[in-house]
C-alpha cells in the first residue's frame, strides 16, 4: 500500500487477542509505509519544513491571508492564490456541535479559522498547535478479517503546507503579531516587525511627522528665521 503524492497509506493494526499470529505481509506493509515517509522527508521540501525557525514567505502570506478571510469572495481569492495550501476536503467539509443538536452545520474551514485566531492571540501555545494540526477530516475505521480478527485502519496522511505553517508558528511564537495600525493578524518575518505592510508603516510614520510638526514646528520656524537674519547681518558687515 505505497502512498503516492497527494494520497495516504492505510495500514491495518491488529486488535486481536494476545498471542495470535500476525501475517508477515503486515510487517511488510509497515516497512513500505515507513520507507515512503522517509523518502518524503528526504526531499528538499521536507528538509525545508524541518527548519525549526525557518518559515517560507509563501507560508507566512498564506496563513496571514487565511486568518483575515471574512467574505466568500475573499475565500475564493485565497483558493486561487494558494491552491495547495489546504487539501480540497478542507473546503468541502461541514461540521456541527454535538452539544447543540438544533445548531446548523457550518463550514469546517470556519471552525479551523476560529481556532487559528485563538492560537494567534495565545502566541501559538503548544497545546493549541497540537489541536490545530491534530484535527483529522477522515476517521479510522474497523474491519474484520478471519485470519486477523478485528482490525483498525491507521492512515498515514500527507503533510500539507498549512500544517507546516502552524508548526513554524509554534516553533517561533514571536511571529504571531497583530498590526499596530490596522489591528489585523499577520505572520512576522522578524521579532521587531510591528506593522503588517508598508502601507500601514507609512501611515504611522506620516502621523508621527505631523505630530512632531504640530508640537515643534513653530520653534523650528523661529529658529530658521533667526538663522537667516544672522547670516544676512554677517554678509552685510
Amino acid at each position: 500500500m505505497q502512498s503516492k503524492s497527494g494520497t495516504h497509506t492505510s495500514i491495518a493494526q491488529s486488535e486481536s487477542a494476545p498471542g495470535q499470529k500476525v501475517n508477515e505481509s503486515l510487517d511488510a506493509e509497515w516497512e513500505l509505509a515507513a520507507l515512503d515517509v522517509a523518502k518524503h522527508l528526504a526531499n528538499p521540501e521536507g528538509r525545508r519544513s524541518r527548519k525549526r525557525f525557518g518559515m517560507p514567505l509563501d507560508q507566512r502570506e498564506a496563513l496571514t491571508r487565511f486568518a483575515r478571510i471574512a467574505k466568500l469572495n475573499e475565500r475564493a481569492d485565497f483558493e486561487y492564490a494558494f491552491p495547495t495550501f489546504f487539501p480540497q476536503v478542507f473546503w468541502n467539509s461541514w461540521t456541527y456541535s454535538p452539544e447543540a443538536p438544533r445548531s446548523k452545520p457550518i463550514p469546517f474551514w470556519r471552525v479551523w479559522q476560529r481556532l487559528l485566531l485563538d492560537a494567534w492571540r495565545a502566541d501559538f501555545h503548544p497545546d493549541l498547535v497540537i489541536q490545530l494540526n491534530g484535527i483529522l477530516l477522515g476517521d479510522s475505521h474497523l474491519a474484520e478479517l478471519p485470519e486477523f480478527g478485528k482490525l483498525r485502519c491507521i492512515e498515514i496522511q500527507p503533510v500539507h503546507d498549512f500544517q507546516r505553517a502552524v508548526a513554524a508558528m509554534g516553533a517561533s511564537p514571536w511571529r504571531a503579531k497583530f498590526c499596530s495600525k490596522c489591528g489585523q493578524p499577520f505572520a512576522a518575518d522578524k521579532p521587531q516587525r510591528d506593522y503588517c505592510s508598508d502601507a500601514c508603516r507609512r501611515v504611522v510614520h506620516q502621523m508621527a511627522l505631523r505630530d512632531r510638526w504640530e508640537k515643534y514646528g513653530k520653534k523650528w520656524r523661529q529658529r530658521q528665521r533667526a538663522h537667516k537674519v544672522k547670516r544676512r547681518r554677517a554678509a552685510a558687515s
